[in-house]
């Protein structure tokens, strides 16, 4: 599959929580990188959002479920099956109408009361017409928002469909994109394992069974509760969730993607599924006998999550990482982003925040690789040892530079050059290590007299 895939888009925010504003544009692998604190990983989960259009649908409070506009807005979605229909403009507007109606009802993406965003843009691109439709929040006392003021023109669905929002909750409208364009676009979905994969994976490779448990009770439990609930984002408590219920039995079509991470471990990650209860996920060294979670390295614990969403995938149209190379050896970080690339060429579109500059670098490898014509590049892989599917093109990457400022966060696309992408965060910060390097060996070697 060419990793090229349909349904560019282009979302826009400003004033979202740390960030001023960001402009980012869909690619097959969207690298996120810079200081920390910086709003990274609120525009993954955001990205994520987008992937994930129509999804929070799937997953409605009671009281959403058994109201009559849920049922009649899940009504209408089925009738209209897999072939382009045209929308009139009341029809529109009765999605939309629909929408408002249960929006508030439904848990936010991040689990918090309210989220400020100034605005708001999403553009889906389709072929060379559009709607546009502008909602306006109306109401500041606090309660249930409603909208007003849509406008819509003709709309094909397979045509552009362009959102522009003002709102200081902007999951609210959010939720309208994902409601009204998510099935009528056919953004890829229906993975059967976790599409977000959050930091901290250790944490949850060794707390999921009892994590997993408080924070579907807390997610849907009452307001009543003493008991404050878990404030997880939407994707984290998914991956949690996933990990209580188990993978399904049989390897998919990435398996050979695991197993090239699983070859790192020395070992094999089991998973022991029982009758009753979250399963069990074993690490079993080379052998040796099986070792629970707890008592295996970081390295085990941190790839563990990766290998099994992977093995199990039944199709995995995206993938959203945070930081994957937290606690790897450099020589893991470059296996690493070499099966990423890998994934990139079977057509997964992969969103990626990080630190690593060595992660980076191996990335930018591949899109050197990728520069070359077919016969040299097949030669320089042979002698590397790559496989033929580990290259980049300059189209299939963008990157995105996050600069804490004294106003807020700055967000600026990264230069794609012949030598990559250009990361001036990680530049800045290796030459600064390196002129305070020929410094103290100006000093030692002054304090020697220049002796060896």
């Amino acid at each position: 599959m060419s990793s090229s895939s349909s349904h560019p888009w282009t979302l826009e925010v400003e004033g979202f929580g740390p960030i001023i504003e960001a402009k980012i544009e869909s690619a097959p692998l969207t690298l996120l990188v810079g200081d920390n604190n910086s709003g990274k990983s609120y525009l993954a989960i955001l990205l994520w959002s987008v992937y994930q259009l129509g999804n929070p649908l799937s997953r409605p409070s009671q009281a959403v479920a058994d109201s009559s506009s849920y049922k009649e807005l899940r009504t209408f979605f089925d009738s209209i099956g897999e072939n382009p229909v045209v929308l009139t403009r009341t029809d529109f507007q009765k999605l939309i109408n629909w929408a408002i109606e249960f929006l508030c009802d439904i848990p936010a993406l991040f689990n918090l009361n309210s989220l400020y965003c100034k605005r708001l843009f999403c553009c889906l691109r389709g072929d060379d017409s559009f709607a546009n439709v502008s909602l306006q929040k109306v109401g500041d006392d606090g309660q249930k928002r409603r909208a007003t003021g849509a406008s819509v023109t003709s709309v094909g669905l397979q045509r552009d469909i362009a959102f522009y929002v003002r709102s200081d909750d902007v999951l609210n409208y959010l939720f309208v994109l994902h409601f009204v364009v998510g099935r009528l676009l056919n953004f890829p979905k229906g993975t059967n394992v976790p599409t977000y994969l959050p930091a901290s994976r250790t944490g949850f490779m060794l707390l999921y069974g009892p994590a997993s448990a408080y924070a579907v009770q807390r997610f849907y439990g009452s307001d009543e509760q003493s008991v404050p609930r878990v404030k997880l984002p939407v994707p984290a408590l998914e991956f949690l969730e996933w990990l209580g219920r188990g993978p399904d039995a049989e390897p998919g079509p990435f398996a050979g993607e695991a197993d090239i991470l699983e070859g790192l471990l020395g070992g094999a990650i089991e998973v022991e599924r029982r009758p009753v209860g979250a399963p069990t996920y074993q690490y079993r060294p080379a052998g040796g006998e099986s070792l629970p979670m707890p008592q295996v390295s970081s390295l085990v614990s941190e790839l563990a999550p990766i290998i099994l969403v992977l093995r199990y995938a039944k199709k995995l149209s995206f993938l959203v990482i945070e930081e994957p190379e937290a606690h790897l050896h450099p020589k893991v970080q470059r296996v690493l982003a070499r099966t990423i690339v890998r994934l990139v060429r079977k057509g997964v579109r992969i969103i990626l925040t990080t630190h690593s500059d060595l992660f980076c670098q191996q990335i930018n490898n591949c899109l050197k690789l990728g520069s070359l014509s077919e016969a040299e590049r097949s030669l320089v892989q042979k002698q590397l040892g790559y496989d033929p599917s580990e290259y980049l093109t300059a189209e299939d990457v963008r990157g995105y530079s996050f600069q804490n400022t004294p106003k807020g966060s700055v967000v600026t696309p990264l230069q794609n050059g012949p030598f990559g992408l250009d990361m001036p965060t990680f530049n800045q910060e290796l030459e600064n290590i390196l002129d305070e390097s020929r410094r103290i060996e100006d000093r030692m070697s002054q304090s020697t007299g220049g002796a060896e």
